[in-house]
């Protein structure tokens, strides 16, 4: 999610984050050393309330509270973790298992493994306002076929990614089947 919230706003509390709020942290790390605007770093709380929600009572911000009720049917994984902290890095590895090499993203070897349920229609796709930080190797093939890389759909402002996207006059949104993808 380029650009998203941050974890501990969202599905990542950190209750002990509170009790250090102002705090002054020391950081030597290369992307910000000598960096202006990163010469003294504080931290803050999440500006969103945690609570459990759902039977597994997993807990998530008040920012998603509709989210929180479906946890039981989300599988949330809180032990990702990179020693890569730029964008481009962090990025790739999430999305392809490789910080430096090209292999193929996690869509295309569910796309490879599971196939799909229409011939006619890419098995995933990427919508994104802009590309993403890594590039294309993001939701490429790479050395499986082709067929299976998804198809990027730069939805901007006031662009569409078909020219055709109106709906015909017999067919009224709510009868229509609902889309897979």
């Amino acid at each position: 999610m380029t650009g998203g919230v941050s974890h501990v706003d969202t599905f990542d509390p950190k209750p002990r984050l509170s009790e250090h709020v102002g705090k002054e942290v020391k950081l030597d790390h290369p992307e910000i050393k000598n960096r202006p605007g990163y010469e003294r770093i504080f931290l803050k709380r999440p500006q969103w309330q945690f609570k459990p929600y759902a039977q597994c009572g997993t807990e998530v911000s008040s920012l998603f509270p509709n989210v929180g009720g479906c946890m039981d049917d989300i599988a949330l994984i809180r032990s990702m973790n990179t020693s890569h902290s730029n964008h481009y890095n962090a990025t790739l590895g999430m999305h392809t298992g490789s910080f430096a090499f090209a292999r193929p993203s996690i869509g295309s070897w569910v796309s490879y493994g599971l196939g799909t349920e229409n011939r006619n229609l890419p098995s995933f796709i990427v919508i994104a306002p802009a590309q993403t930080y890594a590039g294309t190797q993001v939701y490429a093939s790479d050395f499986l076929p082709a067929l299976i890389k998804a198809p990027w759909w730069c939805l901007g402002r006031n662009q569409w990614p078909t020219s055709n996207r109106a709906c015909p006059r017999t067919v009224s949104v709510s009868n229509s089947p609902p889309w897979r993808v």
